[in-house]
């Protein structure tokens, strides 16, 4: 059987057997190594999640790529604090979503001086992002949002 990575997991759920029977299918391919990349946008709970299966899931080796908070209570946050937060966490990486629909919620770009500070630490430190920056068009035309993206 082939060996292989898988570089970009989210979770879509957040039920305890769903995400095992998920990751064990995934295994069951032949990953060895996987990144989860968290979108708390979704869901709060998420960065935690993505955590708690890096320590707890022993079938491969796996890497958290915790999320920012663009939308929720969180957001008010200053990304490098919560970049750092999230690395004393155990988070190996970020990931930035910064696709058009998220860009009309939160209508700032992934150039936007609020995120110099925390590009700034992450660079620094070495610390690997994965960003989100499109869509396919149906995603973010106008009226034609996909149900359930946002």
């Amino acid at each position: 059987m082939k060996r292989f990575a898988d570089s970009h997991i989210h979770f879509r759920f957040l039920r305890f057997d769903e995400i095992e029977r998920m990751l064990d299918d995934i295994h069951d391919e032949g990953v060895t190594d996987a990144c989860l990349l968290s979108l708390p946008y979704r869901g709060a709970a998420e960065n935690l999640t993505a955590l708690y299966w890096k320590m707890h899931y022993s079938k491969m080796t796996m890497r958290a790529f915790g999320g920012l908070h663009v939308t929720d209570r969180y957001c008010e946050i200053a990304p490098e604090i919560q970049a750092e937060q999230l690395l004393k966490l155990g988070c190996d990486g970020i990931k930035i979503m910064n696709a058009p629909s998220i860009r009309k919620c939160v209508g700032t770009k992934i150039n936007d001086p609020k995120y110099h500070k925390m590009y700034a630490l992450l660079e620094k430190n070495g610390v690997p992002v994965n960003m989100h920056v499109n869509d396919p068009r149906y995603f973010w035309e106008s009226g034609k949002i996909a149900p359930g993206y946002l």
